[in-house]
């Protein structure tokens, strides 16, 4: 076997385009890596969150003095939903049952309690 300047040049043409790949595989993954990379956002407000322990009343409406505190907090610009949390949770008259409930809201990590 003949070794001549074509084959030099075939092996060295071979490692250069070996070479291109690598290096542009190398910038599509650095690409690709610093647009997976969050840029540091801007922390986002903290929503207060509110436990509500009522003794009596219909889960889905609330007594009136919880309407009282929520239609307070609207005017003073919090809105359920949107920046601000309501947990709420009935005794259904069983004072036994509010440790219990009180528990749950502190592994919610409320920010309040309101007992009606």
């Amino acid at each position: 076997m003949r070794s001549g300047p074509s084959d030099a040049s075939r092996v060295d043409g071979g490692d250069h385009e070996n070479m291109k790949k690598i290096i542009t595989v190398f910038t599509l993954c650095s690409i690709v890596f610093a647009l997976s990379v969050p840029a540091k956002a801007q922390q986002t407000a903290k929503v207060p969150r509110i436990g509500i322990v009522s003794g009596t009343g219909n889960p889905n409406e609330g007594g009136s003095s919880i309407k009282i505190f929520r239609q307070a907090l609207q005017d003073l610009g919090y809105f359920e939903g949107k920046n601000i949390l309501f947990e709420h949770r009935y005794t259904e008259g069983d004072r036994d049952r509010i440790p219990g409930i009180i528990a749950e809201f502190m592994t919610l990590k409320v920010d309040i309690l309101f007992f009606t």
